[in-house]
């Protein structure tokens, strides 16, 4: 009984894993939450901190926009190959990436439309 495991329950699963991958790093660019290098970073003044994060932000966008192209580029191409268990269209994992990369973008455009240019005055108490 246990040899006969059920053939689509493995794919499933991997497209799963794919869809929270994208998700949850469009949720940790909402909270700020990737990995970042804070050495380089600790050597600017807080002015020059607002400056880098403004240019690198930008870039970001450049670089998850001109991605987010592509993807749809290739989702055109795989509507019509099919998963093998599953047999739905591979357009349906692979939308995923760019589901993803979108909500990355456009957490990161109302990151910039909100950005102050002078840094946060420190709360008392903290």
């Amino acid at each position: 009984m246990l040899q006969n495991s059920i053939s689509w329950t493995e794919e499933l699963g991997r497209y799963m894993m794919i869809w929270m991958a994208y998700l949850g790093a469009a949720l940790a660019t909402r909270e700020e939450a990737h990995v970042g290098i804070t050495a380089v970073v600790a050597l600017f003044p807080p002015a020059g901190r607002r400056v880098l994060e403004f240019f690198t932000r930008s870039i970001v966008i450049t670089f998850l926009v001109i991605v987010l192209v592509m993807s749809f580029t290739h989702l055109a191409s795989l509507s019509i190959q099919k998963s093998s268990a599953m047999e739905i269209p591979m357009a349906i994992p692979y939308l995923a990436v760019t589901v993803g990369l979108f909500l990355m973008a456009i957490e990161n455009v109302l990151f910039l439309i909100g950005f102050r240019w002078e840094p946060e005055a420190p709360v008392e108490g903290k």
